[in-house]
């Protein structure tokens, strides 16, 4: 299976597609886990971003209501209380639950680049 082709399938697994975050070059070198994910992170493919109070709130209350895993994120990137809102907590959140999401997949994505 191509590069291209497994990202795709991958990708239905995530919110993103990490395709729209590699050029043809990097998708053809890329040959480890450890290489992907610095190529999406400097891409900002895990830089999710909730804009709109209604879609923010919506987002927080169906993934995290009591805003305490939100709140410990915002506070391991060291964000102070008056600089929070409901857009920036729901996309740290969800920007840190695709990074999860991402690495559940670390073993297959291994086996991908071992075969």
């Amino acid at each position: 299976m191509t590069n291209y082709n497994f990202f795709e399938a991958i990708s239905e697994d995530l919110d993103n597609n990490i395709n729209d975050y590699l050029n043809d070059t990097e998708r053809d070198e890329v040959q480890t886990l450890e290489d992907l994910t610095d190529i999406l992170q400097d891409a900002g493919f895990f830089d999710v971003e909730l804009i709109y109070y209604h879609k923010a709130i919506k987002f927080l209350a169906e993934n995290d209501p009591s805003l305490c895993e939100s709140m410990e994120i915002a506070d391991r990137y060291g964000f102070n209380t008056h600089q929070l809102n409901s857009e920036l907590l729901a996309s740290l959140l969800a920007s840190e639950m695709l990074k999860d999401d991402y690495f559940e997949l670390s073993d297959k994505i291994n086996e991908h680049f071992n075969n």
